[in-house]
């Protein structure tokens, strides 16, 4: 059976206590139940032992694209060729983007996640920066659709090990809206996920059929798991390939997703990136510095984003979804985005805002000021996302009303749901999703 050569030799290295199959079309791939397993070191593990998994696992799902992989039966030795270059350098710890994209389209190439795993499997460098350490730690969500997500160890990021655990994401309510607003939405329909982690809402939105995804995530560890899932789930398709490849994905009602390496904010430039504990909670610092300083990543503004696609000229999107989840940056990433804000491209808008204190509420007041301009607020909540509907007056003292909303769910942020506003004409309703 083709798990058993990979059961064997993950017992034999002590990597984990117990590998299990995930059912569906992925048979043979890894799912690490025991993250208290003991771990080796990097330099613990056998060089060969990519090559070995990988070897058994081929004929079942390739797990790593963009490479030639050869394996000298005689040493048991492998060796592996690629003319691109690494993505990160021995002197790089974080990397915002890839030094040879696979696709470069304007200003703004997409990140390569080929290359990152062809890295992950062959780079000294890159695998030191892997919390996982050459794991594949992944499982099948319970939601429906379902898709396979790959994550960090339990140690370095207990938030979303509890995928693992119970198999599905602890914001429920804002993977409700999500999949409510995509079944309502066009075929062709975009979702910018600005602060995509690990890639969770940006792989509900792909399993809900043929849109276009756009995720932001500026921390290389988390893109390294995003990678995993969309290969997992052979999502592999930017909007950028060959058309004849798109037109067989079109007809497969196959999604295209589009990872960029970016930090998303209102001015453009190379800024400080200060990693946390939890790696959904690493921060831009506000110090603008340039290109190649350890631990800088590239901002990049909605707006000019969108003007370079050609979105305000002849090429305007449905963008069902804006999800902003920035850890206190939100503000920065709306004042780069006004001019896509009122053209009545983006629907809906899903975001995270601190109102725990007076102080925290009042200096949300211009966010909102702004936002309700344009947008009806369609639904608040806490750590599960936006499960209360409101119908509260455009005039209305909404940041005390937040206050109050933050204080009774007692969490952390509230999760908001904006629905776009008709234009002046039409302004006694509300958009449709």
């Amino acid at each position: 059976m083709v798990t058993a050569g990979i059961v064997v030799l993950l017992s034999v290295l002590g990597l984990m206590s117990q590998v299990r199959t995930l059912p569906g079309d992925a048979t043979g791939l890894l799912v690490a139940t025991d993250a208290a397993a003991a771990v080796p070191t990097l330099d613990a593990l056998p060089r060969t032992l990519f090559a070995e998994i990988e070897e058994q696992s081929k004929n079942v799902m390739p797990l790593f694209f963009g490479s030639s992989t050869t394996t000298d039966s005689s040493t048991n030795a492998t060796s592996s060729t690629t003319s691109k270059s690494a993505i990160i350098s021995s002197t790089t710890t974080v990397s915002s983007t890839p030094t040879t994209p696979a696709v470069s389209h304007g200003k703004y190439p997409t990140f390569d996640c080929a290359q990152l795993l062809h890295e992950l499997k062959t780079n000294e460098a890159t695998q030191k920066l892997d919390p996982n350490l050459g794991i594949i730690y992944s499982r099948r969500v319970r939601d429906v659709p379902s898709f396979f997500v790959a994550m960090h160890n339990e140690t370095f990021d207990n938030t979303r090990w509890q995928i693992m655990r119970y198999g599905t994401y602890y914001e429920k309510k804002l993977t409700a809206a999500f999949q409510e607003v995509l079944r309502n939405a066009p075929k062709g329909a975009r979702v910018l996920d600005v602060g995509g982690n690990i890639g969770f809402f940006s792989l509900v939105s792909a399993s809900m059929g043929p849109f276009v995804i756009d995720t932001f995530e500026p921390n290389i560890k988390n893109r390294m798991r995003y990678c995993e899932s969309l290969h997992l789930n052979r999502w592999i398709h930017t909007e950028f390939d060959d058309p004849e490849l798109l037109a067989l994905a079109a007809k497969k009602n196959q999604p295209r997703t589009n990872l960029y390496g970016y930090g998303v904010g209102q001015e453009e430039g190379h800024f400080l990136f200060e990693e946390h504990t939890n790696p959904g909670m690493g921060a831009v610092v506000n110090f603008k510095t340039g290109p190649g300083v350890p631990n800088a990543i590239q901002i990049v503004t909605l707006d000019n984003f969108a003007k370079d696609r050609g979105w305000f000229d002849n090429n305007p999107q449905h963008i069902a979804i804006l999800k902003v989840d920035v850890e206190g940056f939100e503000y920065s990433v709306i004042n780069g985005a006004k001019q896509l804000l009122t053209s009545g491209m983006v629907h809906n808008i899903f975001m995270e805002i601190s109102a725990r204190t007076i102080p925290e509420a009042d200096s949300n007041i211009p966010l909102l000021t702004f936002l309700s301009e344009h947008y009806r607020l369609h639904a608040i909540g806490g750590w599960i996302g936006p499960n209360k509907l409101v119908n509260w007056p455009k005039d209305d003292d909404l940041n005390r009303k937040i206050l109050v909303a933050a204080k009774e769910e007692g969490a952390k942020q509230l999760n908001l749901w904006w629905r776009l506003r008709f234009k002046k004409e039409y302004a006694t309703q509300d958009s449709a999703v």
